[in-house]
């Protein structure tokens, strides 16, 4: 029991004094000399964790949970690792584990509001942020996905008020205030960048999942089938931008008719994942139209915007910049989801995406120097079990405008 403390003690002090290996190799001793010792495979677990060796993570926390199946720190920390692997429904089972042993747990209640929601189930996530908050109530984040949570089942007034209160812990956050300008009915031209890189960047390890599984998403290959229309039968092209490439879920359409494939992306978690694919010649992460403004000028056959300027209101410097990156006769393909409602040009709706109306498309492209190839309204993907309309366009420079 002696030499079991001692090295124990000694992991311990390694570990805070971020000395690794050292600690992971102490620690190995305190397992060899008593496997039973929970809490030493739990801290084994972590130091491997935050050094992204995520399969020895697991295990040891595996292991600490079979030993001690009343610790929750193990039990939260497996929940955790499953639910960024897309195993969200083992997460859960594990964060109930751990809240049988403490109930009060307020940021181990609000991680199984995060796994509900991953799994579509929101009315139940609301309860578990509501639950977390209640047990805490400086725990502001919980606030913050109560109100997300909230604002996805359509109770946008009391979204309203937990965003606030989100707000009073987060005064900068740019998703809080991205939100509640949405739910107010402010109108600005563009979500921020820090918004949209925040959000992109926390979503990217399960978004082919959610986006493709969950919400039916259907924009990629849609666009990339009214591109090979308008283009016919021709050569591959020489050179294509893929604006806002997410995780490519367009690329490896473009690949296909692509001679250079370039993919730019505000996230850098979305242009890792991009780069998994293996799909693009030369990935960017950048603003959008940082990116245009500094191109050369007639560099592009194709410019494609899937899902992109539903960050977007305004489109008119889009539109401009686009059109000087295009050869002459090059085209712009893009989707938007459709405003059917409104007569304004854009409106900012509670999800936090922009929807634009028909006519102002069409007078964004007479305006630009584009002709009109193809205009065409389809579901983009679903919402709540809904589809979402949109408008599936490509555009073609005019050589003279």
């Amino acid at each position: 029991p002696g030499e079991v403390a001692f090295h124990a003690l000694l992991a311990t002090t390694l570990a805070a004094a971020a000395r690794h290996e050292e600690a992971i190799s102490s620690y190995q001793a305190v397992l060899a000399l008593y496997p039973g010792y929970a809490q030493a495979a739990n801290n084994l677990g972590c130091i491997f964790r935050d050094q992204g060796n995520t399969g020895k993570a697991r295990e040891c926390f595996e292991t600490a949970v079979r030993v001690q199946p009343g610790l929750v720190e193990a039990h939260y920390n497996l929940g955790n690792m499953l639910r960024e692997d897309g195993d969200s429904q083992r997460a859960i089972e594990h964060f109930r584990a751990a809240l049988a042993a403490q109930p009060g747990h307020a940021r181990v209640w609000n991680d199984l509001g995060c796994a509900l929601q991953l799994l579509g189930r929101i009315e139940e996530a609301a309860d578990a942020f509501r639950r977390a908050v209640g047990e805490d109530p400086d725990y502001g984040i919980g606030y913050k996905n109560l109100a997300g949570a909230l604002r996805e089942l359509d109770r946008l007034d009391e979204a309203e008020k937990y965003y606030e209160r989100a707000r009073h812990f987060f005064p900068q956050d740019p998703a809080v205030a991205h939100y509640l300008g949405a739910l107010r009915d402010a109108n600005p031209e563009r979500a921020s960048a820090a918004y949209v890189k925040g959000m992109f960047d926390a979503f990217a390890q399960n978004f082919d999942e959610i986006l493709v599984k969950r919400l039916r998403y259907r924009t990629p290959p849609l666009l990339f089938e009214a591109v090979c229309r308008a283009l016919g039968q021709v050569a591959p092209l020489r050179k294509v931008l893929d604006m806002g490439c997410g995780s490519g879920l367009f690329g490896v359409h473009a690949r296909t008719i692509s001679h250079e494939l370039i993919g730019i992306d505000l996230s850098t978690e979305m242009i890792r994942k991009a780069s998994e694919r293996g799909c693009y010649d030369r990935l960017e992460e950048c603003d959008l139209l940082d990116f245009l403004e500094k191109a050369s000028p007639k560099c592009f056959d194709l410019a494609a915007a899937v899902d992109v300027l539903v960050y977007f209101g305004n489109l008119s410097e889009i539109f401009e910049r686009t059109r000087t990156v295009l050869r002459n006769g090059g085209l712009f393909a893009y989707s938007v989801e459709a405003d059917l409602e409104s007569e304004r040009d854009f409106r900012l709706r509670s999800t936090g995406r922009y929807c634009h109306t028909r006519r102002y498309l069409q007078e964004l492209a007479r305006q630009h120097g584009f002709a009109q190839v193809s205009f065409s309204q389809a579901v983009l993907r679903e919402d709540k079990g809904v589809g979402v309309e949109g408008y599936i366009c490509v555009l073609s420079r005019n050589a003279s405008a």
